[in-house]
């Protein structure tokens, strides 16, 4: 349609070279030419000029379509090229879109199992606690005892001191009852003494009166007859010596009497104060009398009370080892489950690094797509960055921002996964080769205008360009902030830092927000990065738990080799325990509530226990296999039931025996057990050993790591292998492969021991020994 020939307008009027004014117009070479005046001359010049212009620009139009139609062509060829070479990637993003997935169900299996792990090492604080507790409760009900126990002693003490001491004061009291008799017995004797004193005295004044008498009636016949002679002199001389005698005599009775009244009086005096002594001590005797009483009952009622707190605390005891049992033995089945747990985490974890090196391979193809993305599209560019003219350059940046944008995978909950981070890494090349771009384009034209004006330097950049340059290191920065907080900061401070940035920044609002976004995102990026930084020092600085292998370990006085090992193996019915078995699982389960392991309930067991692979029974291959059951294809071994190791119980039947010893499950065409064959000390199977894994294996070491690492290892239950510090042992199957050795150590099967690291040189196997 642009190339449709004007109405009026013949081909040689098109093709007709350019007329301009002042030029003579071309003589027609036919007749019927009339130019009057040059009028018409003129005027069909102009419409021949404008005609010339108006097939000038359709020509101009038709070369653009050409030019669009080209570019239209490139692209196309361009995108078919990328859908080509895309479509692996696109195959890979969804097998890792698939590993996602199991990723995603792997992590929120090992949440489930960190959150069991969790609650189990609650239930273990909660029943160290507890313990704790009920070793606070006896060591108070014991120091509750021992106090009665003194008080008892010390009151029994005091009673026999106050029995002694009434004793004695009963005694005293007699003594000075006595005393007192006594007293009185020589008051009465002085009294009557004196009494006789007296009538002496009272005697010997009348007989001083009557001799007062005869001498004054000898005075008088004295005077009286006087003159009688010598004789009467005489006589009247001794009568005056009688009495002198007499009267001294007197004087004499009447002292001894007053000494006999004063100590009459003292006698009386000490009487008395021995009644008040008497009666003093008798009120001291009632009084300590009553407060012995008094402490009687005090000690009565004190023994009541101990009595009544004691039993309160045996009572509580009983509870709180009823409680202890329980804690015990839920702890005991989340040990168990955690076991299994740890199993599936152990595999989990093989498989997760199998998905790593995966993940890893398909990071790296899709960096080198991309980077063959971004060589490829350099090549068909018609001219370099450098020499693009500015909508080229921003053609190309906007390609490169777009498949950032397209590529980056956003904020994604619970953080990047494996291809996020593949993603990222590729959505980085992505925002970096834009900003590339501008910056090539904006390096030449600065050149090209120094050039231009000779003066050493030129104009200003584009700014419009230059804001979508530095836009696109923000987003590529925040790339790596997903990655490397540290790189990040780095990015962004080499942003914020720039001459040109700065520079124009103050001219443009574009710009000045590009330099506070990425302020912003650089203290972002800090904050992370000091977060990182806290966690990980908060993580160095918790103290580390000591395993319950080393705990094990620690246990042993000194770990040595064991001796010979020899199982009996004793037949019982599958139903006689509720045993079941699932398909694909690596664990059993049994009924605790049969009346067969009511005893095993009562200790605290899980109610599942680990189980090995099945295996094929083959005639002969050993003693257990001539103990299979007729219908029995095949075979596996049972380890005890969960926390059976250090439970205390004594098995006393077969079916207590499986589930502490262990034992051979045998299944059936169908995976159906059809028997079971309990294990235990004895004669019956026999092994040779023990044998040094490092001794006897050319790769006994690569043996036991294989085996730590998939988490086939249980806790040794055997006394004679426990007692010698055997931590961990598992079956091996007759001829069973692992790590580099090809079974023929075991022809029949093995037990492999595994002792703790600081004795992992003790490391040893049975091997089973052929049927006899």
């Amino acid at each position: 349609q642009l190339c449709r020939r004007p109405s009026g307008l013949s081909m040689a009027a098109v093709r007709s070279p350019r007329a301009t004014p002042g030029t003579k117009p071309p003589t027609p070479s036919g007749g019927g030419w009339f130019d009057v005046g040059g009028k018409e001359r003129i005027e069909l010049a102009s419409r021949n000029e404008a005609l010339g212009e108006e097939v000038r620009l359709k020509e101009a139009q038709l070369r653009m379509l050409r030019v669009l139609q080209k570019t239209s062509a490139r692209e196309g060829r361009i995108d078919r090229w990328r859908l080509q070479t895309t479509a692996p990637v696109f195959s890979a993003w969804r097998r890792a879109v698939t590993a996602w997935r199991a990723e995603r169900q792997l992590e929120a299996e090992r949440a489930a199992r960190a959150a069991a792990m969790s609650a189990a090492e609650e239930k273990g604080g909660q029943v160290g606690a507890l313990a704790d507790r009920v070793a606070r409760v006896k060591s108070n009900a014991q120091a509750k005892l021992s106090e009665l126990s003194a008080a008892n002693q010390l009151l029994a003490k005091a009673l026999e001191e106050k029995d002694k001491a009434a004793v004695s004061l009963e005694a005293r009291v007699k003594h000075l009852q006595r005393t007192a008799g006594a007293q009185g017995e020589r008051e009465v004797e002085l009294s009557l003494k004196l009494e006789q004193q007296a009538d002496a005295l009272a005697q010997g004044e009348r007989e001083r009166q009557r001799l007062e008498a005869a001498a004054a009636a000898a005075r008088r016949e004295s005077d009286a007859q006087r003159e009688a002679g010598s004789a009467a002199v005489a006589n009247e001389a001794a009568a005056a010596m009688a009495l002198r005698t007499t009267l001294g005599a007197l004087r004499a009775a009447d002292s001894e009497l007053q000494v006999a009244r004063g100590e009459l009086a003292a006698e009386r005096g000490l009487s008395v104060r021995l009644a008040a002594r008497v009666e003093g001590l008798e009120a001291e005797a009632a009084e300590k009398e009553e407060k012995l009483e008094a402490a009687l009952l005090l000690e009565m009622g004190q023994r009541e009370e101990l009595e009544r707190q004691n039993q309160v605390m045996l009572d509580e005891l009983s509870n709180y080892e009823l409680l202890g049992r329980r804690h015990t033995h839920e702890v005991r089945m989340f040990e168990g489950e955690v076991e299994l747990a740890r199993d599936e985490l152990r595999e989990a974890q093989r498989q997760n690094e199998q998905l790593q090196q995966g993940s890893a391979g398909m990071e790296e193809l899709l960096q080198r797509l991309a980077r063959a993305e971004i060589d490829f599209h350099s090549r068909r560019l018609e001219a370099p960055p450098a020499e693009q003219t500015t909508r080229q350059a921003k053609a190309t940046h906007d390609l490169w921002n777009r498949r950032g944008r397209e590529t980056n995978p956003g904020v994604m909950e619970g953080g990047l996964t494996v291809e996020g981070r593949a993603l990222t890494r590729v959505a980085w090349l992505y925002f970096r080769q834009a900003s590339e771009v501008l910056r090539q384009r904006r390096a030449a034209a600065e050149a090209s205008t120094r050039r231009a004006s000779g003066l050493g330097s030129g104009g200003g950049p584009n700014l419009e360009l230059l804001r979508l340059e530095y836009q696109s290191l923000v987003s590529a920065a925040n790339m790596t902030r997903k990655l490397d907080e540290e790189a990040a900061v780095a990015e962004y401070s080499e942003i914020q830092t720039s001459a040109v940035l700065l520079e124009h920044a103050g001219a443009d609002e574009g710009l000045r927000k590009v330099l506070s976004e990425a302020r912003r995102h650089l203290a972002k990026a800090e904050e992370m990065q000091r977060e990182a930084q806290a966690r990980h020092t908060l993580a160095h600085s918790l103290p580390s738990a000591p395993s319950s292998r080393a705990l094990r370990a620690s246990s042993v006085a000194e770990p040595r080799l064991p001796g010979p090992l020899s199982l009996t193996l004793s037949p019982l019915r599958p139903g006689a325990i509720g045993l079941a078995h699932e398909a694909g699982k690596a664990s059993y389960r049994v009924g605790l509530e049969s009346a067969a392991l009511s005893r095993v309930a009562e200790h605290g067991l899980a109610a599942f226990g680990r189980i090995t692979p099945l295996h094929p029974v083959a005639a002969g291959e050993g003693a257990w296999a001539a103990a299979a059951p007729a219908e029995a294809t095949l075979f596996a071994w049972a380890f005890p039931l969960a926390g059976a190791r250090g439970t205390g119980l004594v098995p006393q039947s077969d079916e207590e025996r499986f589930v502490v010893f262990g034992g051979f499950v045998y299944f059936d065409g169908l995976s159906r057990v059809c028997g079971v064959r309990a294990a235990s000390p004895g004669v019956g199977l026999a092994f040779d050993g023990p044998n040094s894994l490092l001794d006897e294996l050319s790769h006994g070491a690569r043996v036991r790591e294989v085996l730590l690492e998939r988490g086939l290892c249980n806790p040794a239950s055997l006394p004679s292998l426990r007692d010698c510090g055997v931590d961990e042992h598992w079956w091996l199957a007759p001829g069973q492969q692992i790590a580099d050795e090809d079974g023929s150590a075991w022809p029949h099967g093995a037990f492999v021991c595994l002792y703790a690291e600081p004795s992992a040189h003790l490391d040893c196997f049975f091997a089973c020994r052929p049927p006899s």
